[in-house]
């Protein structure tokens, strides 16, 4: 192999490099000999192979159907759905690549066939089964049926293989970055050898496609596979919420890595159905504040708003402020750091609650709009354009009343 990468370096000029492949060769024969000229190649290849990566025109209506692939529910079981997340990531995104031999140490995963950055199919399998044991508390036990309906069994666990009803797709970027981890020195508290990662930068927009198919239920009747698969879809959505939002499905999750926010979900189901029997009714409010009692926190202006809330500091500030051996001009003591914390807590939780009443608000709303207009219309079941997980958490609450 190296043999090959030489005889490629001979003939190259280092004026006319054109793609990845031959920078990384040229940066290896010039690392041996002059290590300033190698770092000045890199950096070239910073500027000229970050960034954008398009699909090659000739082949983007195929790479299109794998990317974004469109699934015809009328040729699977009774009881399938497919569901599509268009997610915007809010941290970098990071999966190592294969290639041991490039220009940095750490390369982002490609696709084998297009050469774009890629999360398959097997990462997220793997994320998404860690959330649901997560959620069930069972991350150091067997998993439990539910998991192993919807995940399967490899055939390591014990002779009893068996596949699951979930089928995940890959996810496909368009776009890289570098990110620089500087590890520092314990004596002198001074960056040593700065570690280069290429990754998914913050802002790049992503597509999870899952498919169920309960080809374990096929002799069972309609109504208790319908009712299996709104509980597998309520479940899933959890499980993709937590994994988003708060787990990550990145390498380095630990630091954040790998976290990302919802765009647009769309459901789709081979279910039929009459709609527009039964609005739900609009929920309900949710109840007063209901505070601490704060009045030793008053007389200090930092920690209130204008309008009489409580300021949402972070951890790090609320130390700053507290009175301690090492912090002797604190301003507040151990006790009313943990006032603070106690109203701090509602106060966010009030916050959420709010925000979730107006997401319930604004689907009822516009579900009621649908049924004034759409009047007993047989059609498949089907949820397009939701723009977070409340709203396809009521929508399948809705279609589980209709249906009893």
């Amino acid at each position: 192999m190296f043999d090959y990468w030489g005889a490629l370096t001979s003939s190259l000029d280092p004026k006319a490099l054109s793609t990845t492949d031959e920078f990384i060769c040229y940066y290896h024969s010039l690392l041996s000999t002059d290590k300033k000229k190698a770092d000045d190649l890199r950096e070239t290849w910073k500027s000229e192979f970050t960034g954008d990566h398009p699909v090659p025109a000739k082949c983007k209506s195929f790479w299109e159907d794998i990317a974004q692939p469109s699934i015809d529910l009328d040729h699977l079981p009774f009881g399938s759905w497919f569901l599509k997340i268009r997610f915007r990531l809010l941290s970098p995104w990071f999966s190592k690549g294969l290639n041991d031999f490039y220009i940095i140490d750490n390369p982002i995963l490609r696709d084998r066939v297009f050469k774009i950055p890629v999360c398959p199919a097997s990462t997220w399998k793997g994320a998404l089964r860690m959330a649901c044991r997560l959620m069930t508390g069972a991350i150091d036990q067997k998993d439990g049926e539910r998991i192993i309906d919807l995940f399967g069994k490899d055939k390591r666990s014990d002779n009893s293989f068996r596949a699951g009803r979930l089928r995940f797709f890959p996810s496909f970027f368009h776009e890289t970055a570098l990110e620089v981890i500087n590890p520092h020195e314990r004596e002198r508290k001074v960056g040593i050898n700065p570690i280069l990662y290429e990754v998914i930068p913050p802002g790049t927009k992503g597509v999870l496609s899952l498919l169920y198919v309960p080809f374990d239920l096929i002799s069972a009747p309609k109504k208790d596979i319908t009712a299996q698969a709104w509980t597998d879809l309520r479940y899933m959505m959890q499980a993709i919420d937590k994994t988003l939002t708060v787990y990550g499905f990145s390498a380095k999750s630990s630091s954040a890595w790998g976290l990302a926010r919802p765009v647009d979900i769309e459901v789709q189901t081979n279910f039929k159905q009459i709609r527009g029997a039964k609005v739900p009714e609009k929920p309900k409010p949710p109840g007063d504040l209901i505070m601490p009692d704060l009045s030793t926190l008053k007389k200090f202006k930092q920690l209130w708003n204008m309008d009489g809330s409580l300021k949402m500091l972070t951890n790090k500030e609320l130390q700053s402020l507290e009175r301690k051996k090492k912090n002797p001009n604190g301003i507040l003591s151990k006790a009313q750091v943990a006032i603070y914390k106690k109203g701090r807590e509602a106060q966010q939780k009030h916050t959420d609650e709010l925000k979730r009443y107006e997401d319930m608000c604004r689907y009822y709303e516009n579900k009621i709009k649908e049924y004034e207009t759409k009047r007993k219309e047989e059609e498949k079941v089907k949820l397009s354009a939701a723009k977070n997980f409340n709203e396809v958490l009521l929508w399948i609450n809705e279609q589980e009343a209709i249906q009893q």
